[in-house]
């Protein structure tokens, strides 16, 4: 059989509307998802422009420079800084000014401009607390268009970036958004002074490059997430919840696949649940997760015990594109990631003494745990796939 009649439940980021993720099977709607989240957010759409979503609406997220789009699944994250978009000092300042400017396909008009200055050039922002992990991002365009260079130091590159005073030690990611426009990035942990002192520095020992800097970003945590407009105050983007309720119909009680590929970014101090088959508890059920040291775990659950447990160790194995199948069933459960089989086949024998019968996707039951994630693809199965099957439908 193909994989489309197989499956009971097939997810692909296609057709949404405010509170719902349409499924292409079943035919009848009645497995198609709800989506929560209060609040607005971004995304990047089909012509790679940044836009506004409103409440509860699904993020069907676009590569930047082209390619198939993905569920945005995020976590709840508060950008810091009181303007996003700012045309004024938010706090200590020097050398800058600020333009009017386009920036071609983004919702950003304006920009702060940093110029060569022996002096120094540096503007900060936002307020974090001592010795805590922030990332600190924004969006640059160069003034000879090149791609930026984030200095770790005072020389060398173009500029810094810096939190709590201090100079982001670890090496900043950069992203091409297309049109000479990069985001990048920084994560470090602040000192116990200078807790405003957050923001690009530009130091006498960097290039004579000038730049343009928009959509400034401060928020607690390992890792940028899609950009959180401001405009006067600190600005929380709620947590995105993909989940559904009483479909035990269309979740193998006794066997069956589940099958996920999904784009891994980094994960935070809590649970990242990539997915969940539960009867709505934490006693029963099979979810897939990293936890808080960074292990990459499958398990079924029953009665409160953890029967089967597949660890993946390694910070290298878990960023990037994924692609896991679980073939489950009592005595005969098999893990596949990326065309291989992990660990051996597990020979112990479980039954779930209740219905199985919610499904989260990017969360745990209850709606905690919310990945840095994109959904490529989803489906579920009643009958236990072959370990060929696996295979093929895992391989990148």
């Amino acid at each position: 059989m193909s994989d489309f009649e197989d499956a009971k439940l097939i997810l692909t980021p296609n057709a949404y509307k405010a509170g719902k993720a349409y499924c292409i099977k079943p035919f009848d709607g009645s497995g198609d998802l709800t989506v929560v989240r209060n609040t607005t957010a971004t995304r990047v759409n089909e012509n790679g422009l940044i836009e506004v979503v409103a409440v509860n609406v699904p993020r069907v997220n676009y590569p930047i420079g082209g390619g198939c789009p993905s569920w945005l699944i995020e976590p709840q994250a508060t950008n810091r800084y009181l303007n996003s978009e700012p045309t004024a000092n938010e706090s200590s300042a020097g050398n800058i000014t600020y333009e009017v400017f386009v920036w071609g396909q983004t919702i950003f008009t304006n920009c702060v401009r940093f110029l060569n200055n022996p002096a120094g050039v540096f503007r900060y922002g936002g307020t974090t607390i001592a010795s805590t992990q922030y990332t600190i991002s924004a969006f640059v365009i160069m003034d000879d268009l090149s791609a930026p260079v984030v200095s770790t130091s005072t020389s060398g590159g173009d500029f810094t970036l810096v939190l709590s005073g201090l100079i982001v030690s670890n090496p900043a990611i950069v992203e091409n958004y297309g049109n000479n426009i990069y985001r990048v990035s920084g994560t470090g942990t602040t000192g116990a002074i200078n807790l405003i002192n957050n923001g690009i520095v530009k130091y006498a020992g960097h290039s004579s490059k000038g730049f343009r800097v928009v959509g400034w970003q401060l928020e607690q945590g390992s890792y940028a997430t899609s950009y959180i407009p401001t405009n006067g105050t600190a600005v929380t983007r709620n947590a995105d919840v993909f989940s559904k309720a009483n479909v035990a119909n269309l979740i193998g009680q006794t066997e069956g696949s589940i099958f996920i590929d999904f784009n891994y970014k980094k994960t935070d101090p809590t649970d990242n649940f990539i997915c969940v088959l539960s009867d709505n508890s934490g006693s029963n059920g099979i979810w897939i997760d990293v936890n808080t040291s960074g292990a990459f775990l499958i398990i079924v659950r029953v009665g409160g015990a953890s029967l089967i447990t597949y660890t993946i160790l390694g910070a290298s194995f878990l960023f990037g594109r994924k692609k896991i199948m679980l073939n489950y069933k009592s005595g005969n459960t098999s893990l596949f990631i990326n065309g291989a089989q992990i660990g051996a086949t597990s020979t112990t024998s479980f039954t779930f003494p209740v219905t199985i019968d919610k499904i989260n996707v990017g969360s745990y039951y209850n709606g905690a745990g919310v990945l840095n994630n994109e959904i490529n693809d989803f489906y579920l199965t009643t009958t236990r796939l072959t370990d060929a099957e696996a295979v093929k439908k895992t391989t990148l």
